[in-house]
């Protein structure tokens, strides 16, 4: 089957030129040379007489359609293709005034017939629009392409277009892709700041670090720096450098923000001990009962009298559940128990479904058990291991865990705010912006031709720009 390339951003000339000569001129002829020719659309269809013309270097008289594809400097085809999509499919047929106009030669220069170069009659097949890639925005000068930036969703996607409808998909798809645009901007910014704050004698540190981290690396692999390059690839697709960059990367914007950041948080112990008294729930601790369970249908009387029977002679309540009891939960760990946390007191707390069951069940102590209980057509002895009531967790054993939950609700505080400083002053597109193109992108990828022109409205700007 055939595949041509459609370009959406006007690059064609720039790119089909540039990779048949080396460049492409604004004024649309090849090179710069007095011996170039002016090249016409008619030589990228095929069968055409200019085609023919300029593989064989004779001249061809059909009209000039060079004006239909638009130039572009050969500065800008270097930047690569973008906003480009493949038609799978064979290419539409000529039309007549086309095959008029553009009659066929052969090789003896006589003018073969119109229809010997006429497709087949049949119509062409089908054709379905890819998504190839799409340039989304910047972040501080670093182009982002919607198909890299997708590319470890790939996955993800796929599976909840499966599961999910259209509209869900892209409702969800616009909230992953923001999560992961803050967090790779986030990234990127502070690694930018990071580099701005070193000083001289600073880098020489950094680049001995970055070693450092690339020979823990290989040392992990026999020492062999294609050892650990075929394992990582395989493992994450990348490199020992690609890998000792992103480790080091993270360690630098740990370093920036405990510096920039953290540094300035602070917690005082009136501000725990507020926190303590005004959220009394947090630091109350339910209790645990564990019972020890036996059960038998009601209408089977030998096994219930041989229950009672083993029981009332003094054997351990464990033999006999493990012996006779149709009730066998956690038979691996701890055979025929069941464990229920409470938040009243004991005696006044529900732990079965029965009402017979719970009332017998707030008689025991420790180590004693119930008679015989019938309830939902079944015999049930129940015994009680282990009991803890509730309780009121101490102020002296809680203050850590309070001053730690302070802090770290102040550094995502303080990261924001440093985090949005660091936004307003950079160059990168904004990120509701590049967050909707990328969503359009994946739509028309994994969907068809579909755009998504705004965010949906049940959803808020997922990326959070403020």
């Amino acid at each position: 089957m055939g595949r041509s390339l459609v370009p959406t951003a006007a690059n064609l000339c720039g790119v089909s030129l540039a990779l048949l000569a080396g460049g492409c001129a604004s004024s649309g002829w090849l090179g710069s040379s007095e011996s170039s020719k002016p090249v016409s659309a008619g030589q990228f269809v095929a069968g055409s007489s200019d085609a023919a013309q300029s593989q064989s270097g004779g001249e061809a008289s059909v009209p000039d359609r060079s004006a239909e594809f638009p130039v572009i400097p050969v500065e800008k085809a270097r930047e690569g293709i973008s906003d480009v999509v493949v038609i799978e499919g064979a290419p539409a047929p000529l039309t007549p005034a086309e095959l008029a106009s553009t009659p066929a030669t052969t090789t003896d220069g006589s003018a073969a017939s119109a229809a010997a170069s006429t497709p087949p009659a049949s119509a062409p097949a089908e054709k379905r629009s890819i998504a190839v890639d799409k340039s989304v925005g910047q972040i501080n000068g670093r182009p982002i392409y919607a198909s890299e930036f997708l590319k470890d969703m790939d996955d993800r996607l796929i599976r909840n277009a499966e599961r999910m409808k259209r509209p869900e998909w892209v409702r969800e798809t616009y909230k992953l892709v923001g999560e992961k645009l803050r967090d790779e901007m986030r990234d990127e910014l502070l690694l930018s700041e990071f580099n701005t704050t070193l000083k001289p004698e600073q880098k020489a540190g950094v680049a001995s670090f970055l070693t450092k981290v690339q020979e823990d690396l290989r040392s992990g692999n026999l020492g062999s720096d294609t050892l650990a390059n075929k394992r990582l690839l395989e493992s994450e697709g990348k490199t020992v450098e690609q890998k000792a960059r992103d480790i080091s990367d993270k360690a630098f914007i740990q370093d920036l923000l405990r510096r920039r950041v953290y540094g300035t948080v602070q917690v005082s112990a009136r501000e725990v001990r507020r926190y303590y008294e005004n959220n009394p729930a947090e630091f109350k601790e339910p209790g645990l009962a564990v019972f020890r369970i036996i059960q038998a249908p009601a209408n089977d009387a030998d096994r219930v009298t041989r229950i009672e029977s083993a029981l009332n002679s003094g054997e351990a309540f464990i033999d006999v559940a493990a012996r006779e009891s149709a009730w066998r939960r956690d038979q691996k760990e701890s055979r025929f128990t069941l464990e229920v946390k409470f938040t009243d007191e004991y005696a006044e707390s529900d732990f079965f479904g029965p009402a017979a069951l719970n009332e017998a069940a707030r008689a025991l102590t420790p180590g004693s058990r119930t008679q015989r209980v019938n309830a939902g057509g079944s015999a049930w002895w129940v015994l009680l291991d282990s009991v803890s009531p509730p309780r009121t967790v101490p102020f002296y054993e809680a203050q850590l865990a309070i001053e730690r939950k302070l802090k770290n609700e102040r550094y995502r505080e303080e990261e924001s705010r440093y985090f949005d400083k660091l936004l307003r002053r950079s160059s990168a597109t904004t990120l509701d912006e590049m967050a909707l193109k990328i969503t359009e992108f994946a739509d028309q990828r994994y969907w068809g031709e579909s755009r998504v022109s705004t965010p949906p409205a049940s959803v808020p700007p997922a990326a959070g720009q403020r």
